[in-house]
Formats: C-alpha cells, sequence, structure tokens
C-alpha cells in the first residue's frame, strides 16, 4: 500500500509493464479450466485403463506406452503433428509446412544420430531449425510439439502481427534464448 496500490498483485502488474491486465488472467484460467482440464481428464482415463489402476496420478503418464506406437516414420510423425497444427491454428501449420519444405526439419532417426530433441535459432537468415532423433512412441509427438513452440517463438518475434499471444511473447522469448 506504500505505493499506493491495493496489492501487491497490482504494483507487480505495472511494474512490470504487461500487456496484459488481470482479468485476461482470469479468462485464461477459465479457459484452460474450461478446455484443458477436461481434454487432460479424457486422456487420464485412456492412460488409467491402458495401465490398469483404480487410482491414476500425473506421474503414472511416465511408464505408460498408449499400445501401439502413434508412427513408425518421420513422414507419418509430421503428417499427424501438420493434421494437429491444422485443427490448432494455420500460422502454425503453415510454419510447420514451411519449415519442412526448406529442409529446416531433421527428425529422422538414422545411425550415428545424436539422441536429442532441440531448436536452434537461425537468427542470419531468421529461421528455425529444428533437431530430433525421435523413436516411434507418444513422447516424441510431445517433444516435437514443444520444439515447434520454441520455433514459432524465434518466428513470431520476427512478425508485425499481434496475433500469437503478444502479451506473454517477451517473457516466452527469454525462456528461447536461455537455452
Amino acid at each position: 500500500r506504500n505505493a499506493g496500490f491495493e496489492n501487491y498483485r497490482d504494483y507487480v502488474f505495472q511494474e512490470k509493464n504487461r500487456e496484459y491486465g488481470v482479468a485476461d488472467c482470469f479468462d485464461f484460467h477459465a479457459s484452460v479450466e474450461r478446455h484443458a482440464v477436461p481434454a487432460w481428464e479424457r486422456l487420464a482415463k485412456i492412460l488409467q485403463d491402458a495401465l490398469g489402476v483404480t487410482d491414476y496420478r500425473p506421474w503414472d503418464m511416465g511408464p505408460c506406452a498408449l499400445g501401439d506406437a502413434p508412427f513408425s516414420t518421420g513422414s507419418e510423425l509430421i503428417a499427424g503433428v501438420s493434421h494437429m497444427f491444422g485443427r490448432t491454428d494455420p500460422r502454425f501449420l503453415d510454419r510447420f509446412h514451411f519449415m519442412e519444405r526448406n529442409g529446416l526439419l531433421d527428425i529422422e532417426s538414422r545411425l550415428g544420430k545424436r539422441p536429442s530433441a532441440f531448436c536452434e535459432a537461425l537468427s542470419a537468415s531468421r529461421n528455425a531449425f529444428l533437431f530430433s532423433n525421435f523413436a516411434p512412441s507418444f513422447t516424441a509427438i510431445l517433444a516435437l510439439i514443444h520444439e515447434m513452440g520454441h520455433a514459432m517463438h524465434f518466428y513470431q518475434q520476427f512478425s508485425r502481427e499481434d496475433g500469437l499471444g503478444a502479451g506473454a511473447l517477451r517473457e516466452e522469448v527469454v525462456e528461447l534464448y536461455s537455452h
């Protein structure tokens, strides 16, 4: 109250010069409760049934293979993730296809290839390069989506549109450069 605010939260929002307000945070929280929580509950039920347990906890996801691998080749992985991106946001799909067409995705497993996954910023060309050595698994899908998130953040910093969460972009780009 010494700084003229009713609470610390209001002070911090002004101090950090955020492009979004407290109401936006509450809206985001409600959106997560409305969309992400039910999706997680549906996935948890599938995993619970696959494990054959009565109580399912988030840390039980690791050992659950979800049956057969969801893809067997890099092309199948790209096709599946393309479908998901297309249903999420056409900009994600456009960027993903751009990276694929321009050789910026190295996701095929091959002998002698380092086991890892990362997204590297190619600042001179203003492109991102995604490297991985994915074995067919559900976690490979999650890793590809995660690394594409880094790529999208990199590309967004050169965009003049506000379409991909401009309010949080500044904070997220800091994460990109911390890796």
